[in-house]
């Protein structure tokens, strides 16, 4: 197949001929449109794996030394079986008092503490029935909000509710059931800190 131009002087009109078929001017423009636009886009695409190329590269070598300092799966079951469990709050930060008689929790610490079990007892139902890992995190998220609105101290609770919805904001799809079961671990242990029973 060749491709010739040929100029009619007379007309001041180009014709392109491939093989045995010509095109006009329009035609002829259109298809060197057509042309320049895959090239461009070859040349995009081309910068765009390159890059992509660089980063899986880097990728596969942090890997690879994760793979030289991870710890092997039995070792690593050792550890978490000789942790120390997370312990609960002393009474004396759960409890406010009321003015004038120590340890005696008031009428609105009571209501409070209801409300607040209340809500983390729903949020533990709501973690056996949903497994999206941005649902979780976004009602995770509200929850803390609702509850800081209504306590009068600042607990690390909070902030640890925090960390988990920016964790969970962050991974795509479903949650894994260990880090499940222990999130529904997490919300007992923050119920026991932010109530008084």
């Amino acid at each position: 197949m060749s491709i010739n131009i040929k100029e009619k002087p007379r007309i001041q009109e180009a014709e392109l001929t491939i093989g045995e078929k010509t095109l006009s001017k329009e035609e002829a423009a259109a298809l060197m449109k057509a042309i320049k636009l895959c090239s461009d886009t070859a040349v995009a695409l081309a910068s765009k794996l390159s890059k992509l190329q660089n980063t899986l590269t880097d990728l596969f070598e942090r890997l690879q030394l994760l793979e030289k300092t991870a710890m092997p799966a039995e070792q690593a079951r050792e550890v978490a079986q000789t942790a120390p469990k997370p312990r609960a709050a002393p009474p004396s930060y759960a409890q406010p008092s009321t003015p004038g008689i120590p340890g005696k929790p008031s009428w609105q610490d009571e209501v409070q503490d209801q409300s607040v079990s209340s809500e983390l007892e729903d949020f533990g139902q709501f973690l056996k029935t949903t497994e999206e890992s941005p649902e979780i995190s976004k009602r995770l998220s509200q929850l803390r909000d609702r509850l800081m609105e209504v306590s009068t101290s600042h607990n690390p609770a909070f902030f640890e509710m925090g960390s988990w919805a920016n964790r969970l904001g962050k991974q795509r799809g479903k949650i894994d059931h260990d880090e499940r079961e222990e999130l529904i671990n997490k919300v007992f242990d923050w119920k026991a800190r932010l109530t008084q029973s």
